[in-house]
């Protein structure tokens, strides 16, 4: 009888929580309404900060575990920012994409596209690696030719050795009249080589960048456009397509977008990478079996980020030989940790 009764408490207990979670997102709902009036981003970076701490506080003060509120507010977030995402879509699209290329992004980006009611096509070098993702997907696969001529829009998900080594020269031949992004995520060169065979061939060319990773849930996260000279016309297309997928697109110039990717991932990355070698070195120098033991929340967050971006180690390490800025932010970057050392005296 306790039981039961304890159990009907929680019961009452979450349909109060659903009730609050809906009242919530209906003031979300209005705030996207007056956004869209005033033109102003779906993004507010400082406001989320002062949630996230706000429920970090209260998580303390209720005794709930912070990792837990945490991970609550965090999918909050994320469904509340999809939610005025969605409230700016004018009218429901269908549009035939094709991906080139098979790998992680490709496999996220490709499904947020599915299950926004677009039709995909998978194609690339290996067409059984291409048969793989189709397969796991629910979409279709093609030979690069056929697929390119069913796809409206054609997403280079592609490595940028693919840019360099001739394949991509090879298969611009498909590209007429298509609108054709690439989702690097350093353009440097690809940007000018993409616009100049835009221009030639005669297709649109409009530079991408998902601004999170294949290990982040893609709701309500951001994603860089970059038009160049041949896609002035298919820009706001281009960010419906990605508002329809639950993405929100930001317009940038390539100038811009090299310059905050070379602080957003060049800066982040290069100190990310010593702190994982600091720490292990550190551990090893002092004799610490096992520093985890006594972490904080802070170190395992750090660390937790580490670890994904050693799943990534490729694309990282890319990003730090490409970025036209990289050289001079990493020599900056060693400065200033000088000066930050030397300002902390003896």
């Amino acid at each position: 009888m306790v039981i039961e009764e304890l159990r009907r408490n929680i019961d009452e207990i979450d349909k109060k929580i659903i009730q609050l979670i809906g009242k919530r997102l209906e003031i979300v709902q209005k705030i996207a309404e007056v956004k869209n009036i005033e033109g102003r981003s779906i993004s507010d970076n400082e406001r989320e900060l002062t949630v996230k701490m706000n429920w970090k506080r209260l998580a303390v003060e209720y005794n709930v575990p912070i990792d837990m509120a945490s991970a609550l507010i965090e999918l909050i977030i994320k469904y509340s920012k999809s939610l005025q995402i969605h409230s700016r879509i004018k009218e429901k699209i269908q549009r035939s994409i094709t991906f080139i290329g098979y790998g992680n992004m490709a496999r996220v980006l490709a499904r947020q596209l599915i299950k926004a009611g677009h039709s995909v096509v998978i194609t690339g070098r290996n067409l059984d690696k291409a048969k793989k993702l189709s397969s796991d997907l629910g979409c279709s696969y093609m030979d690069v030719e056929s697929a390119t001529r069913f796809g409206e829009y054609i997403v280079l998900a592609l490595p940028f050795n693919a840019f360099t080594s001739g394949y991509v020269d090879e298969v611009t031949v498909y590209f007429e009249n298509k609108v054709v992004m690439d989702i690097l995520s350093s353009k440097s060169w690809v940007f000018n080589y993409l616009e100049h065979k835009s221009l030639s061939k005669n297709f649109m060319y409009i530079s991408t960048h998902p601004l999170f990773g294949p290990l982040t849930p893609p709701i309500g996260e951001k994603i860089a456009i970059i038009p160049s000279k041949s896609s002035v016309a298919v820009i706001q297309d281009v960010a419906n397509l990605w508002l329809s997928a639950g993405l929100e697109p930001i317009i940038v110039s390539f100038e811009e977008h090299e310059k905050a990717m070379a602080i957003v991932q060049v800066l982040t990355h290069l100190y990310l990478m010593a702190f994982s070698r600091a720490s292990e070195k550190l551990s090893q120098e002092l004799g610490i079996g096992n520093v985890d033991k006594l972490s904080t929340p802070t170190y395992r967050e750090i660390k937790a980020i580490v670890e994904k971006l050693k799943h990534l180690k490729d694309v990282v390490l890319e990003i730090q030989k490409v970025n036209p800025f990289s050289t001079f932010v990493r020599k900056e970057a060693i400065e200033i940790l000088k000066n930050v050392v030397e300002s902390l005296g003896e």
